[in-house]
């Protein structure tokens, strides 16, 4: 957040959102992991009436409910199984009475779901009430295991792990069913701990008292999340018990996952704008802080387009977000990208099944590519569009309308015209970074494409997908690698962190130790031009000095470059090289037209000629561009100091443009005074250079040493000092 790391503010302001809302996301996934917590089963002292109930719909398959009518009759507690039919179909009420299950329909049908619950619940009479969709089929020691839990009298409702059996019928279904494992291992038992388990229609067990009195089950698009807002509300407590007892169906077709992530993303932003103000005053601190945080799951879909537009915008202007060097940028999210996986893969011993640990690659990618329908979602409940209740299909099959996959092949053609627009406009190492972040755009919407049914099972491209699949031996290794040392990884990144960030507050990082009984002073050499490329390859012959200077000219028709090589063997010896880079000014011409040409662009070849070199150089190097109006070497007035600060924002913007971004920038200020106004706004300048002369600006007297006391001024300018030439006065016999 540092004002001196902003390169291009819109394209810093869109990263920023993005990195703010990532690292909120992490903080709140490690909240739900801080306590994890496994109830102990009650001890069970009577029998409890109980009434267990699907929902049934018009076009669902009905081989899967009489699947799920039987496993409910088959449930080994005593119990009353009941079929609420929304379509009154007279093939599910024969059903019924063959299985002795009873049948109850409705013709109001108000409130989809709750209201087909609803319903019901007029005539059943059970202590517990039991809801499960058609497609979730229960073991038989079903209420065995849940009933004992409501021998506590304050306990609303029981919430068990949602499975799926159809997880390996499509990319679809193991991406959507990747999503939740963390969400009902960790995250729900961490939840038991704080009072705030969700309760999920699929499979969730009610004490009646509790649906009673918030006038029975919730309506509304997350009807599930609504309940358990109103009976939290009410006083009433929940259980998470993390064993698996019902295994119903995850969404194997794009078509049918839209759906549910549109219902669901639009359920849990009404919930949040409508419900949550007016239950807010009767939760208690953690369901606060839970049921508002929740529904930002769904803000990704935006953060996602803020993700894809950033590197198609730096690709389009040239411009970037940041201007760090690469140890400070390393620095900076290294630990955050590594903490976030070693941390998620510790709490992976709590997912459920074995089988549900991994990466969970396939599950992100879906998640990418749905981000249109999560901000849609969104925006939908802004302008208060209503999302009709369809129940997620079970026996969709259809690709999906192409129609609904505009918006990621839009992400994915414009990512490609960025690159190829970027790339040969901008040959540079940012360049190349941003057209990396566009490629894996254009790659995750290829995936998504590829699984929305468009592309049949036998053809070739099916067929590759099936052979790279079957060389994820290295993904498996690397997952149990990271299990098994996930926490001392984490502490090695956490004293990494620590151990370089103190590195970095060192004067500067990558210079040798100073002088001894000096605390910041190096010694260094200012070379003439001649001398420099001649010297600076005499390996070991200044390898007590810390900097090197080097003075080359340019102009806007020759493009005069530094020695490359010399500097690398000053860097093979540990001095950093100062270049002095200064304007040739043409016959008949001063400085002042120098800057004004600067600032028409008449000198942007060769400025970008330095910047492609010392980008590859990819090594810290001090730059001090062109003289200050009114010194010594500069033909030019204290008039033109203006032109001459605008023309060096104009080289300093188009270096960081062209990738050189390890360069420290020396001004060379007239006064004390002018160094601590310093440039107003974005800050141009890492160092304040001094030379030292007498009859300079600096010398008010003939001894060398008045200027010393002068410098002391520039420490209220906050930034460091560097002396970059010292001159005796003429005729004191001394060559300095």
């Amino acid at each position: 957040l540092r004002v001196s790391n902003i390169s291009y503010t819109p394209l810093f302001v869109l990263l920023m959102v993005t990195m703010i809302y990532y690292a909120g996301k992490f903080l709140h996934e490690w909240y739900h992991y801080y306590r994890i917590s496994v109830p102990v089963k009650p001890a069970s002292t009577r029998t409890f009436t109980v009434d267990v109930l699907t929902t049934y719909c018009a076009g669902e398959p009905l081989d899967m409910l009489e699947e799920t009518l039987t496993a409910i009759a088959n449930i080994s507690y005593p119990h009353t199984s009941w079929c609420c039919d929304e379509a009154n179909d007279p093939v599910v009420k024969n059903m019924c009475e063959r299985l002795g299950i009873r049948h109850v329909t409705r013709t109001d049908k108000k409130d989809a779901k709750a209201g087909n619950i609803n319903n019901a619940l007029q005539f059943a009479t059970g202590e517990i009430c039991v809801v499960l969709d058609p497609d979730h089929t229960p073991a038989s020691c079903f209420l065995d295991e849940l009933v004992p839990y409501f021998e506590n009298p304050s306990i609303g409702f029981v919430q068990i792990v949602q499975a799926y059996h159809n997880r390996s019928e499509s990319l679809v279904a193991k991406g959507a069913a990747q999503q939740t494992y963390q969400f009902y291992g960790p995250v729900m038992m961490t939840m038991n701990t704080y009072g705030t388990v969700q309760a999920i229609g699929a499979n969730c067990t009610f004490r009646r008292a509790a649906l009673d009195s918030i006038g029975g089950h919730a309506s509304g698009l997350a009807e599930d999340m609504h309940t358990a807002m109103q009976l939290h509300a009410k006083g009433w407590k929940s259980v998470y018990v993390p064993v698996i007892l019902t295994r119903g169906l995850v969404p194997a077709t794009m078509s049918s996952y839209y759906k549910q992530q549109l219902k669901w993303s639009r359920g849990t932003w009404e919930l949040l704008l409508v419900t949550y103000p007016k239950l807010f005053s009767k939760f208690t601190w953690r369901q606060k802080l839970h049921y508002f945080t929740l529904p930002f799951h769904y803000l990704g879909g935006l953060i996602f387009l803020i993700n894809f537009l950033i590197p198609v915008v730096s690709l389009f202007t040239g411009y970037i977000p940041l201007q760090m060097d690469l140890y400070s940028f390393i620095l900076a999210s290294f630990p955050f990208f590594c903490m976030g996986i070693f941390i998620r893969h510790y709490v992976q011993k709590w997912v459920a099944e074995e089988l549900d640990r991994g990466f969970h690659v396939v599950g992100g990618i879906l998640q990418i590519g749905t981000w249109w329908v999560h901000s849609l979602g969104f925006v939908y409940t802004l302008f208060r569009k209503k999302v009709p209740y369809i129940p997620t299909p079970k026996n969709d099959k259809d690709p999906l309308p192409v129609a609904f996959s505009i918006p990621n092949i839009l992400i994915a053609v414009i990512s490609l015209a960025a690159i190829v627009f970027g790339l040969t406009t901008d040959y540079t190492p940012y360049s190349f970074f941003m057209a990396f972040l566009a490629f894996l755009q254009i790659l995750f919407m290829v995936f998504v494409f590829s699984v929305s049914g468009y592309i049949p099972e036998g053809s070739r491209i099916s067929n590759l997908a099936v052979r790279v699949r079957r060389w994820d031996k290295w993904i498996i290794w690397a997952h149990g690698f990271l299990r098994r040392y996930s926490v001392p990884l984490s502490a090695l990144t956490v004293l990494g962190f620590i151990l370089g960030f103190w590195r970095l507050q060192q004067i500067p990082s990558y210079l040798p130790p100073p002088v001894k009984g000096h605390d910041v002073f190096y010694e260094g050499v200012y070379f003439g031009k001649d001398d420099f490329s001649a010297t600076a390859h005499n390996r070991g012959r200044y390898s007590d000095l810390a900097i090197a200077g080097l003075e080359f000219t340019w102009d806007k028709k020759e493009k005069h470059l530094p020695d490359t090589a010399a500097m690398a063997a000053l860097w093979a010896e540990g001095i950093a090289p100062m270049l002095v880079w200064n304007h040739r000014v043409e016959p008949g011409a001063d400085s002042a037209s120098v800057y004004a040409g600067i600032l028409q662009g008449e000198y942007d070849e060769p400025i970008k000629s330095l910047a492609v070199q010392l980008a590859a150089f990819n090594r810290p190097v001090f730059l001090s561009f062109a003289h200050q109006p009114g010194t010594l070497f500069s033909d030019a007035a204290l008039s033109d100091s203006v032109a001459y600060r605008q023309a060096w924002q104009y080289v300093h913007d188009a270096m960081a443009r062209n990738g050189a971004n390890q360069v420290s920038w020396i001004w060379h200020p007239q006064t004390p005074e002018e160094a601590s106004a310093c440039f107003p706004g974005k800050p141009y300048v890492d160092w304040l250079g001094v030379d030292l002369r007498a009859g300079d600006g600096f010398a008010y007297s003939d001894s060398l040493y008045e200027p010393f006391h002068r410098l002391s001024l520039f420490r209220y300018s906050g930034i460091p000092v560097m002396v970059t030439r010292i001159q005796a006065p003429a005729g004191a016999g001394h060559d300095w």
